[in-house]
């Protein structure tokens, strides 16, 4: 990190879901522009996003 640079602190728990949606949003979008030859199994996608 630089100096002067001030990070966010983030709890884990919004690290968490903030990586969470991004992953989601990501993947959303490779599935739409790009088929993908071998996508990630999706219980393992909705095991990692759902938390409730």
């Amino acid at each position: 990190m630089r100096a002067g640079t001030k990070k966010k602190n983030l709890t884990n728990t919004q690290r968490q879901h903030l990586l969470q949606h991004l992953l989601k949003i990501s993947y959303a979008k490779s599935l739409k522009l790009v088929e993908p030859p071998l996508s990630p199994p999706q219980q393992q996608w909705d095991a990692a996003v759902d938390t409730s």
